[in-house]
């Protein structure tokens, strides 16, 4: 049952659900980097090392909703037909985009249509 419940937590992480402590996960745990791209700190918690090493295992089965771009990163979420950019592609593929790791699918939008 522990599982579940923390695979909900993750769910609930990715959602960015509207909870006080989701917020303080992504302000102070994630500092506006996606789940997906962070490493596994050593010095944390056992319960937040366990959420991280549960990604592996749901990130197949989490899919971004594109609507505006703002809340997708556009390397690492699961928002394009082959997967997290980064998977298909390797990490040079945002040097020879030259872009930040961080970019949101949003800096590739306008009005809602791809530029």
């Amino acid at each position: 049952m522990e599982q579940g419940s923390n695979v909900k937590q993750l769910c609930d992480i990715c959602q960015k659900k509207d909870t006080l402590w989701i917020a303080w996960i992504h302000t102070f745990k994630l500092k506006n980097r996606s789940i997906w791209s962070i490493s596994m700190p050593h010095d944390n918690s056992r319960f937040w090392r366990k959420l991280l090493k549960l990604r592996r295992t749901i990130r197949p089965h989490i899919e971004a909703m594109v609507g505006n771009g703002e809340g997708i990163y556009m390397w690492y979420d699961n928002w394009h037909s082959q997967s997290p950019l980064i998977d298909s592609y390797g990490e040079d593929v945002i040097r020879n985009f030259n872009s930040h790791p961080q970019a949101k699918l949003k800096t590739i939008m306008l009005d809602n249509e791809w530029i």
